[in-house]
């Protein structure tokens, strides 16, 4: 009965659980791992700045990267394409849609390939190098944009964090909670901003979909 009623409590609060076992495991629990975007932040990212590489305009990167975005449900893209619609940027229908987990998406926009999303490496040039800094500076995630193979331009977001995230981490802690573990897709700066201003014992940053499963897996062998 006691776990039964577990379960409707925190359904009717909104925090859906597995099963019983999951629940009384839960009581047991000393390490929590956290995703970044919606879970400690409002999960409401802003465009902050459009960055252009010498030669293109920002509201042409912008209407490149929204037009490839368009089909993505991820949320950096979302906030992308609402930019570009507050500015009144006629959109174009993608073709050829690819979406990389974890990376972003690559489309076709009037006859143009544009992949939008995180890169392995920055461009080597010194616009490229300029948006980086700033981004760490301003604690903004970073979405790159390429136009057939060639860095046309950066688009920096910010996500605030949750009003109640520091007071949620903190009643944790005094439930039992020794560890907080953040993993994240997000660049290094970003993240470790947050687990500065949360006080999280670890920020893993850059991770894929993947990655933050065998995180998860090897948190629980500790």
């Amino acid at each position: 009965m006691a776990i039964v009623s577990g379960l409707s409590r925190a359904s009717r609060r909104g925090v859906v659980v597995r099963s019983g076992g999951a629940l009384e495991n839960l009581g047991r629990a000393r390490t929590m791992v956290l995703d970044k975007t919606g879970t400690l932040t409002a999960g409401h990212p802003a465009v902050t700045e459009v960055a252009a590489a010498p030669g293109r305009a920002a509201d042409g990167v912008l209407r490149m990267a929204a037009s490839a975005d368009q089909l993505s449900p991820h949320v950096l893209a979302e906030a992308v394409v609402a930019e570009a619609r507050r500015r009144g940027l006629a959109l174009s229908l993608p073709d050829e849609v690819e979406e990389v987990p974890g990376c972003g998406v690559a489309g076709t926009v009037d006859g143009v390939r544009v992949r939008v999303g995180k890169w392995d490496a920055v461009p080597d040039a010194m616009w490229a190098r300029a948006v980086v800094s700033r981004a760490g500076l301003d604690g903004c995630a970073l979405v790159w944009v390429e136009a057939d193979g060639i860095p046309v331009g950066a688009i920096l977001l910010k996500d605030p964090l949750r009003v109640d995230a520091s007071r949620t981490l903190r009643r944790l802690r005094a439930a039992g909670i020794q560890r907080l573990v953040m993993l994240t897709g997000d660049r290094p700066e970003p993240a470790r901003e947050v687990g500065k201003v949360l006080g999280l014992d670890e920020v893993r940053a850059e991770q894929t979909p993947v990655s933050k499963v065998d995180g998860v897996r090897a948190e629980g062998q500790l």
